[in-house]
């Protein structure tokens, strides 16, 4: 039902978010398996199953974002990003989309179209990786709670470390 990439990307993702939380400190607030309340009002959160929450992940982000469009590792880059940061900003201030589109050096317009997933498909290099896991790293240490950040840097170090072994022909 689901393609490779998505399953690969959704149980690292899975993996990162663990189970049910409601850290006053999580902007997101009542969380399960990375799921919030406050981006999915409509659902049980508490009673939330793995697989509604992979249902949700696969609709609401890895298809809105075009994930499936993006070569590996990128596509667990932005899927990842999304799932945790915003996703598109407006304003002045960056969200993962835009941080993706300044790193491939396209037009920072928070939509990955056809322009975008050609250009990360030409920029799929382990510095491309490290400059992009580098914004999202400038956000938390921004916007994150000081006690939270550790561990958010922690997530970004494991997926680098996972788009590295990719580029060395490893599987993850």
């Amino acid at each position: 039902m689901y393609s490779s990439d998505f399953t690969r990307a959704v149980a690292i993702v899975l993996k990162a978010e663990g189970v049910f939380s409601d850290d006053k400190r999580d902007p997101g607030g009542e969380t399960k398996y990375g799921i919030s309340k406050r981006w999915h009002p409509g659902e049980d959160i508490p009673n939330l199953t793995i697989d509604r929450a992979t249902e949700i992940y696969h609709e609401h982000y890895w298809l809105k974002f075009s994930c499936d469009e993006l070569p590996w590792p990128w596509s667990l880059l932005v899927f990842d990003g999304v799932v945790n940061q915003p996703a598109a900003i407006p304003g002045p201030e960056d969200g993962v989309i835009e941080m993706l589109q300044d790193t491939v050096g396209v037009k920072d317009d928070g939509i990955v179209g056809p322009v975008t997933i050609a250009a990360a498909r030409k920029r799929n290099t382990p510095a491309d990786w490290g400059d992009f896991l580098s914004r999202r790293a400038w956000r938390y240490a921004q916007k994150s709670h000081q006690d939270l950040q550790r561990g958010l840097f922690l997530r970004l170090f494991k997926l680098q470390w996972i788009a590295l072994r990719t580029f060395e022909g490893k599987e993850v």
